[in-house]
């Protein structure tokens, strides 16, 4: 393969009327052919040269969507955790007051109950002190019963 210093060092023989014709031609041959060979090697690369950044750009273009994807996929997420922490604090907060308004209503119930049951025990002492109070009454009864009468005491005394 010829390169540019073998043509610039070429030495062409002297001829009657100058160079040899044929020598001539045949370097011109031979640098026509390694310059058609050049040329087609250059369109070749550069065809190929083509390809490899057409490629290049799409890998590029893939690239950026698939950032574009993951950057979209992140702000997504972040989304639905704050959603999901703003519907975790309002079920929390829902919780809570059901707990406190249920809590409310046992204490009431259980005021009511004791209440209730306050008034079933002062029941209960006024009916043991009413039946006590009848036990003295028919004790005191049976006892004045058992009593001669006055009338009779002196009578038994006088027989």
């Amino acid at each position: 393969m010829l390169n540019p210093l073998d043509i610039r060092k070429h030495e062409f023989t002297r001829s009657w009327r100058g160079y040899d014709r044929d020598e001539v031609h045949a370097l011109l041959d031979a640098i026509a052919k390694e310059f058609e060979t050049l040329t087609r090697q250059h369109r070749e690369l550069a065809d190929r040269l083509r390809e490899v950044e057409h490629t290049a750009t799409r890998y590029h273009q893939s690239e950026k969507t698939l950032q574009d994807a993951a950057l979209t996929l992140q702000q997504a997420m972040e989304e639905k955790r704050r959603s999901t922490e703003l519907e975790a604090g309002s079920m929390l907060h829902e919780a809570r007051e059901r707990i406190a308004e249920e809590t409310r209503a046992g204490n009431a119930q259980i005021a009511a109950i004791r209440a209730e049951l306050q008034a079933l025990e002062d029941t209960r002492a006024r009916f043991y002190l009413r039946f006590q109070n009848l036990l003295r009454e028919q004790a005191d009864l049976l006892e004045s019963m058992m009593l001669p009468p006055a009338g009779d005491a002196e009578a038994s005394k006088g027989y």
